[in-house]
């Protein structure tokens, strides 16, 4: 397992990439070049975030893809694949992503530019620390080309990093014994939010969501009153210190430059949460986010 501070570096970084790589989920200027290529939200976010790995069947997708219901996954990437193809959903992406980040963002003095250009840098360097077994995502984003323009280069950067910890997290889950529905509602009770909320923006539907909670009680992982038990407790956590030992190259590599990162992410991030860039739902990332941030003295 990775030493306490290690850990803690790997979560923090975490916290911080986030909501500049996934803002591209959420974002309209995302949503407008999709829908130039006739694409609606699900096959342009499906075949757009699998791209880089080709144009893969559906099937292929949902076992990557391994928290989401493969009866949205599968006919959402048909769809998409017979609408648009894989260059032109990947130039999309990057423009859309590019163009959303500038506009939250605003930096275009020269010293921002410099620090966008050297937190990029540093995102970069440290995904080229992190093996690709096993990370399929992850290896589609490290063989594209890397963007020119310092924001593209620092969406890049970014999405390398959480398509990594997301690849890991899988693995982790899954040899812990933990299907795609029961992670997502042993994560709600882990993160503090409602039972039954994240996990249905997944495309499971009631009856799946309430068999998986069925089961994770007779594993004795939640009780009566839908909170974990110290065993269910134990089990999520050491599924994320997998994924923080998973991540532990790039943590290593970034050494003594790990809190100059920190201090040129941080009010990023801030910035895109509270400027709505990533969701303030309740029941989302965003609003987790939200208060890991204010608690912080990130």
């Amino acid at each position: 397992m990775p030493s306490k501070s290690e850990k803690a570096k790997a979560r923090i970084l975490h916290d911080l990439f986030e909501p500049i790589a996934a803002n591209v989920y959420f974002s309209p200027l995302v949503q407008d070049e999709y829908k130039k290529l006739g694409l609606a939200y699900l096959p342009g976010y499906f075949c757009s975030r699998s791209g880089a790995m080709g144009e893969l069947p559906g099937e292929v997708v949902s076992s990557i893809f391994a928290v989401f219901n493969p009866a949205i996954v599968i006919p959402s990437v048909s769809e998409g694949w017979a609408t648009t193809k894989r260059d032109a959903i990947l130039k999309a992406r990057l423009s859309g992503a590019t163009a959303s980040l500038s506009e939250i963002l605003e930096l275009t003095d020269s010293e921002s530019l410099v620090k966008i250009e050297r937190a990029a840098e540093l995102l970069l360097g440290a995904s080229k620390s992190l093996q690709l077994t096993f990370h399929p995502i992850f290896a589609g984003l490290i063989s594209l080309e890397v963007p020119k323009d310092p924001i593209g280069r620092l969406f890049r950067g970014a999405d390398l990093l959480r398509e990594h910890r997301g690849d890991s997290h899988s693995a982790a889950w899954t040899v812990h014994g933990v299907d795609g529905i029961e992670i997502s509602v042993l994560s709600e009770l882990y993160w503090g939010i409602p039972l039954k909320s994240y996990v249905f923006t997944r495309g499971w539907s009631p009856d799946e969501i309430d068999q998986a909670i069925s089961r994770l009680r007779d594993k004795d992982l939640i009780d009566t009153k839908d909170s974990l038990t110290t065993k269910g407790f134990e089990l999520r956590e050491s599924i994320e210190e997998a994924t923080d030992l998973a991540e532990e190259a790039s943590i290593l590599a970034l050494g003594e430059d790990f809190q100059e990162l920190v201090s040129i992410l941080s009010p990023m991030a801030h910035k895109i949460v509270e400027k709505g860039g990533y969701p303030s739902n309740p029941t989302s990332f965003g609003e987790i986010l939200r208060r890991r941030l204010s608690n912080s003295n990130l």
